[in-house]
């Protein structure tokens, strides 16, 4: 560089490559003060800052040939410190003198506002949340103190943009010590807090001591572990060899510790294994019933396989003329699929005898408007009482909605066909258009449904014998337009006259009732008008 100052990555290089004393000797002096600083803020014991500063630049030593190319030496460093300060924190002996050593870094960091005060307790943590082009930009900033000029060479950028890369660290690094408590915080107290801390220097003997300790000893854990006994105090060498001398007794200890520990680990597994047995021959005994229990139902499943099987090659070497012979005792003959289409099985229902006459059977369609089946229908298919259920409900969802659909488009009128023979008689037409979009969906869906209830075979059937309720009940599903007309007769005589009509206005079909008619027959739309006519006769007979 052109003041001389040899950037980090090349000092670092020439430690790995060619084990130059001097290279790692300078990074030790250059880098000292942030390590024991660090150290010195979280521990707040000149002593215990020392060895982890130790410990540190050991580590350094062994893992230098790790660090990435690009990373910033001095990120690293206070990473490595904060982690080692922290372990020593938490095995340190001397806890209990924690409150004073905070005490007297607050009296040895350089703080200008006493009634504000920095908050060097968060600070290293804080840190460790930027991004890695932040701590770096401030490492080099404040405890290096390199100008921007020098600031940007190291980033990879012009020194405007590393001024304003550190001013957003510095924005950054005052967020995160408000989240972490400092509710006070601002990128100015948090450069205050940066360079109060870069105030805490190393003891003088420190950096010798520690390029002295780690000459030679970067790559062996021998070499590592002399570096650190080399740096103990006396002291601490003292307690070192005290704890060497008692190392035989302690692993002694530390052996019967662990087998007892073994022992008694042992024996919760044979209580665990004992129990598991136990539970395992519980759940065999268990099976085995149950594999008693199948095998029986298993051997009667095939016994009656075998005599379904008998029974059939039984029937199979009757001859086929048997299936057909006439019985007078039977309920019901036998007849080949190809003749069902052409019968019409329908049933009949007893109506009762008029005063004066006598009682008879009235014919009942073979399927009803509501999907009810005729007694010779349902019999000859073999419906059953949940495929009977299943039926009616497929044809009430589908009367529901071609009702809705047709009684939405009817209207009324007083103009009847000429075919209906109203001669000048009060009359009312109600008209409903056709539905052919609609009524093609229904019928598909309807058909659909009862493939799935009876299967393909006995639906076709149904569908043959319910024709006439299709064209009288649901009207083939709206495909053409409906006329139904009310017409007085006479004093309590009424006629209804039902017929279709072809798109292009002529009557295809027509039929009609006439008598002393009960309201009910008459479609709702046309019965008001019909109760007014039963009125008029009634009070004129009065």
């Amino acid at each position: 560089m052109q003041d001389g100052t040899i950037p980090d990555g090349q000092l670092l290089e020439a430690h790995v490559h060619r084990r130059d004393e001097d290279a790692f000797a300078q990074l030790v002096r250059r880098h000292v003060n942030l390590v024991f600083g660090t150290a010195f803020r979280i521990l707040g014991d000149r002593s215990a800052a020392e060895e982890v500063a130790q410990n540190v630049f050991v580590t350094l030593a062994r893992k230098a040939a790790s660090i990435r190319a690009g990373e910033g030496l001095a990120g690293w460093l206070h990473r490595a410190a904060v982690l080692e300060a922290r372990m020593r924190q938490r095995t340190d002996l001397r806890r209990r003198n924690r409150e004073e050593a905070t005490a007297r870094l607050g009296t040895t960091m350089d703080t200008t506002e006493p009634t504000d005060p920095l908050p060097f307790g968060i600070l290293d943590d804080a840190l460790l949340e930027l991004p890695e082009k932040d701590r770096q930009a401030l490492f080099l900033r404040y405890f290096e103190r390199r100008p921007f000029r020098e600031i940007g060479r190291s980033l990879g950028m012009g020194e405007d943009a590393a001024q304003k890369r550190a001013s957003r660290a510095l924005e950054a690094l005052a967020a995160v010590l408000r989240r972490r408590g400092a509710a006070t915080a601002t990128a100015a107290l948090a450069a205050r807090t940066l360079e109060a801390a870069a105030l805490t220097g190393a003891p003088v003997h420190l950096a010798s001591t520690i390029a002295a300790a780690t000459v030679g000893v970067s790559s062996s854990a021998l070499g590592i572990l002399l570096a650190k006994l080399m740096a103990y105090s006396k002291t601490q060498t003292t307690v070192a060899c005290l704890l060497l001398a008692s190392a035989p007794v302690g692993y002694q200890w530390h052996v019967a510790a662990g087998l007892r520990r073994a022992e008694a680990e042992a024996a919760r597994r044979l209580v665990v294994t004992t129990e598991a047995l136990r539970l395992a021959e519980k759940d065999e005994l268990i099976t085995r019933r149950r594999l008693g229990a199948l095998s029986e139902r298993l051997a009667e499943t095939r016994s009656q396989i075998r005599r379904a099987a008998d029974t059939l090659a039984t029937a199979a070497a009757a001859p086929d003329a048997s299936l057909y012979l006439w019985s007078d005792t039977a309920t019901h003959v036998r007849v080949p699929k190809s003749v069902a289409p052409s019968l019409r099985l329908s049933g009949s229902v007893q109506v009762p005898a008029l005063p004066g006459g006598v009682p008879y059977r009235r014919s009942i369609e073979p399927v009803g408007a509501d999907g009810s089946l005729a007694e010779p229908l349902a019999e000859a298919l073999g419906v059953t009482p949940s495929e009977d259920v299943e039926i009616r409900r497929a044809f009430g969802r589908t009367q529901a909605v071609l009702r809705e659909k047709m009684h939405g488009a009817a209207y009324l009128t007083n103009r009847a066909p000429a075919q209906f023979r109203t001669e000048g008689k009060p009359s009312l037409t109600l008209v409903t258009p056709a539905l052919p979009d609609v009524g093609v969906s229904l019928g598909e869906q309807l058909r659909s449904d009862l493939d799935r209830i009876l299967g393909a075979e006995r639906a076709e059937l149904v569908w043959q014998q319910a024709a006439e309720t299709f064209d009288k009940e649901f009207f083939w599903f709206g495909r053409g337009e409906r006329l139904q007309t009310a017409v007085s007769d006479g004093p309590g005589h009424l006629t209804l006259w039902t017929a279709s009509r072809d798109p292009g206005g002529e009557i295809t079909a027509y039929t009609s009732v006439g008598g002393r008619l009960g309201i009910e027959i008459f479609p709702a739309p046309l019965r008001p008008t019909v109760a007014g006519w039963l009125a008029n006769s009634q009070a004129q007979r009065q």
